[in-house]
């Protein structure tokens, strides 16, 4: 007699989670994950379409989940507002950022010639008082021809990852030849590799920006 009596509805109930409801999860949390690179969208699409189908399931009192499918829904519906804000702001932003690249590539390359004309002059007056030879190395122009603070900074790379002494001297026959001063160079920027050109100082004084041989070259 027992046993035909009707079983009260909460045990009556499946203990069974909505797997639909796992699912939108899954889907919910890799959407958001990847919203910025586009195919999220649909990922978060499909999470809203399985919290519907979840809350359906639960809502019948064949699965458990209700919280999870709410979490869907809040994942899917909240990635679509959200991807629309993203794309505006990546739109408005992206002129933005190469604006301020350029005015950092622009400031790096005046940089760049202005310590190298620094360096030129140090040199051309350490000739003036050595028989007309070059320094040999860059510390024989600290003090006397440029403080050793300043010449620490007037060696450095202007780039980012740049090298602590950017500079090189190139070796040339002193005295350099009226006629040949436009072409010897006497001062080589050693640029990173990401810098397509780099600074180079000739005995007149000229400067000029030329193709850096290491552009883009892979170790």
């Amino acid at each position: 007699m027992s046993s035909n009596t009707p079983q009260p509805l909460s045990e009556s109930k499946s203990v069974t989670w909505s797997k639909v409801a796992v699912i939108g999860l899954g889907l919910g949390i890799v959407g958001m994950a990847t919203l910025w690179l586009g195919f999220g969208l649909i990922l978060v699409a499909g999470a809203a379409i399985c919290g519907h189908v979840a809350r359906y399931e639960t809502e019948s009192n064949r699965r458990r989940g209700r919280f999870l499918a709410t979490f869907d829904l809040c994942l899917g519906y909240g990635g679509m507002v959200l991807f629309p804000i993203l794309l505006i702001t990546a739109v408005i932003a992206y002129p933005v950022f190469n604006q301020w690249q350029s005015k950092e590539v622009e400031y790096s390359t005046t940089a760049s010639r202005e310590r190298a004309f620094q360096l030129f002059i140090a040199c051309e007056s350490y000739a003036r008082t050595h028989d007309d030879r070059y320094p040999v190395d860059w510390e024989d122009l600290a003090e006397r021809f440029i403080p050793s603070d300043k010449l620490v900074t007037v060696l450095r790379s202007p780039y980012p990852q740049g090298a602590e002494i950017a500079f090189k001297l190139v070796p040339h026959r002193r005295p350099v030849l009226a006629a040949a001063k436009a072409s010897t160079v006497v001062i080589e920027e050693q640029a990173p590799p990401q810098i397509p050109k780099i600074v180079l100082v000739y005995a007149d004084g000229e400067i000029e920006f030329q193709s850096n041989p290491d552009y883009e070259r892979k170790p």
